[in-house]
């Protein structure tokens, strides 16, 4: 029988409720190839001539009872006790020179030994099932011996008309019972058996086996005679299966104590209170937006900027399609922020050399001068080709109005050892006969003012179970706003600045209406909604408002260059004794922001003596982030001045 196949679980002192084997009783029978090795000349006490008889053969039966106990799903102990023969034939030949009537002739005498012992055999065993139903199987074989018998002959084969000295042509028979046959027989078996389950419940199975026996001890007293068989057989088996039981549930759990009072999540009396522009509490609860439509000059930045070691054009560069030309003018980029101006620059400069046929440029191509750019006069010349070709196969102009030279640094570098510095050397630079190709751009933009820049907002809160998140959303209308959210308790008061979403207000007059929800943390949400805030909408003209910058400072400098001059002399013609004129001053992040404000400052004061602006209108305010400080271009650009000339209108 084979033991619990991989489809039976593992018995274990889990829930496992798999059924498992615990033992199996039945028969076995089969045969026996026997091989007798033996070193003998004849029985003890039987006369015989045999020199040596030293093997034999014969076929055994052997039937037995069978019971197995199981250690494990796959290892059981097994014992069999049965019947068996062991018969053995044992033959030798004998070559002899015999004189028959004074001749020698060669003789062959044939000696002949058949022996058969019954024995009663216990097997105490141990399986293991290696793979699904197929096991090994080894231990013991003891024999107990119950009856033997022999038959012993010698025959003349040669010549064939010998005879014996009885005339006869056989001699030395004998038969009867073994002499000296030992009582107990031991073996070493081993083997394999496979089982084959006759039913669906495994109750019942057949099992072939093959096993080989090797006998340890001999089968007489005192004779070298050791016996060994390879033994063919069949058993049938009966099977007993334990399903286990599960264990009892376990008992019903007390009661449950009665809930504690759901915790309580209020959001209650949500107030708002206006602030104007120095933080003091306004009185009214309207908000004022007021629209100031000004004139924005933009100065024209004459570099483009390139990649580390590359010639080619960075993608946010706007480059039109070539049968778009006809469409685009200064006009098309009125209303796009200062960068996204910048970043049309190429197309500014093409439209203005197709209106101006006669004006020439000059493209110059700089490198970092480090690292792989050190000595790169090819690259800087590459450069400067790069922007020519744009202009030349995009927007038409003649190639020789553009001429191309290659540098090292620029003339007036940036800091060449800091990688900020280094990114704005690599760049070419625009140059013109004609200076009205690189001339400011004029703009008129809308710009939102409010009397109240911020609006603070505040509720009591009752969280008996803590604050998860909250949220404060701002709608005007059915338009959300604002939104802030928030992790945990949000703070005693919140802010809403009007001021930075001017822009995202709808030119409405539906009130403001500001809602903080709260979330617990055992998931309950609670909402407060303020008083509505009107909304009043103006648009001034009892102004003008005028607006220009001054950038392209050199790194660390704040000396004016032509460019600037030229724009001072513009501002001064749109001054007038009415006229209010204020000077801001900002630099990039390179530098500490001490140095950075001072810097400021100096920039600013010394636009603000040129344009004669009060002192107290002037201020500079160091490094600042309204332009990408990460671009080349954004950090040109955060080193400006900018001048704000407020006119009132008769």
């Amino acid at each position: 029988m084979s033991l619990v196949t991989p489809l039976y679980a593992q018995k274990t002192d889990t829930l496992d409720l798999t059924p498992y084997r615990t033992y199996s009783i039945g028969a076995a029978g089969g045969v026996s190839i026997l091989k007798h090795s033996v070193a003998i000349d004849g029985l003890p006490g039987i006369p015989s001539c045999c020199p040596e008889y030293s093997s034999g053969t014969g076929l055994g039966l052997n039937i037995a009872a069978l019971g197995e106990y199981f250690l494990s799903p796959r290892l059981a102990v097994q014992g069999r006790i049965g019947l068996g023969t062991l018969p053995g034939d044992m033959t030798t030949d004998e070559h002899e020179t015999i004189n028959i009537d004074g001749t020698a002739i060669d003789g062959i005498f044939r000696h002949q030994l058949s022996t058969r012992r019954t024995l009663v055999t216990i097997e105490p065993l141990l399986r293991y099932a290696v793979v699904g139903d197929l096991s090994v199987i080894g231990g013991m074989t003891l024999g107990l011996g119950v009856g033997t018998s022999f038959d012993q002959s010698e025959r003349i084969l040669e010549p064939s008309d010998a005879t014996f000295e009885n005339d006869q042509r056989t001699r030395m028979s004998y038969s009867g019972t073994i002499p000296d046959a030992a009582s107990m027989w031991m073996a070493a078996t081993a083997g394999l058996r496979y089982e084959l389950p006759l039913n669906a419940d495994r109750t019942l199975s057949i099992v072939p086996e093959v096993l080989y026996t090797i006998g340890l001890t001999n089968l007489q007293k005192n004779q070298d005679w050791k016996a060994n068989g390879l033994r063919f057989g069949v058993g049938v088996q009966f099977n007993t299966w334990v399903v286990p039981v599960p264990p009892p549930p376990p008992p019903p759990p007390p009661p449950p104590p009665p809930p504690p009072p759901e915790p309580v999540l209020a959001v209650n009396n949500m107030t708002v209170q206006l602030l104007d522009a120095q933080n003091l509490p306004i009185s009214d609860s309207t908000v004022d937006i007021t629209d100031v439509v000004p004139l924005n000059l933009y100065a024209v930045l004459n570099y483009i900027f390139f990649e580390d070691s590359s010639s080619v054009l960075p993608e946010r560069y706007v480059q039109i399609p070539r049968d778009s030309i006809s469409s685009f003018n200064e006009s098309s980029v009125n209303g796009l922020s200062t960068m996204s101006i910048y970043h049309h620059t190429l197309n500014i400069v093409g439209t203005r050399m197709r209106q101006r046929p006669a004006a020439k440029l000059t493209l110059t191509g700089c490198t970092a001068d480090v690292d792989r750019e050190h000595n790169a006069s090819a690259l800087a010349k590459d450069r400067a080709q790069t922007v020519k070709d744009y202009l030349v196969n995009v927007w038409g102009i003649d190639e020789g109005r553009i001429k191309i030279t290659g540098r090292g640094l620029p003339s007036l570098p940036s800091n060449p050892k800091s990688p900020d510095g280094q990114g704005e050397n690599r760049r070419v630079e625009i140059t013109s006969d004609d200076k009205t190709i690189l001339d400011p751009l004029y703009f008129t933009d809308t710009v939102r003012t409010t009397n109240a820049p911020v609006i603070k907002a505040g509720a009591n809160i009752t969280a008996d179970a803590g604050v998860r998140r909250w949220k404060l959303i701002v709608r005007q209308g059915d338009k959300i706003i604002s939104e802030q959210k928030g992790e945990g308790a949000p703070p005693e008061t919140l802010q809403y600045d009007v001021e930075s979403s001017l822009q995202e207000l709808p030119k409405i007059k539906k009130p403001l209406k500001i809602t903080l929800e709260v979330e617990d943390n055992d998931g309950r949400i609670r909402t407060a909604a303020s008083p509505e805030i009107a909304v009043r909408q103006f648009t001034r003209s009892d102004k003008t408002v005028e607006r220009f910058t001054l950038i392209i400072f050199g790194f660390n400098e704040s000396a004016f260059s032509a460019k600037h001059e030229e724009i001072l002399g513009i501002v001064k013609t749109r001054i007038k004794p009415s006229s209010t004129v204020s000077v801001a001053g900002y630099t990039d992040r390179s530098g500490s922001p001490e140095y950075n404000i001072r810097l400021s400052e100096k920039r600013a004061v010394e636009t603000g003596k040129r344009l004669a602006a009060a002192g107290d209108r002037v201020k500079g305010f160091g490094p600042t982030d309204m332009f990408d400080n990460n671009l080349p271009e954004g950090r040109l650009f955060c080193r400006t001045v900018l001048i704000t000339v407020e006119t009132p209108n008769k």
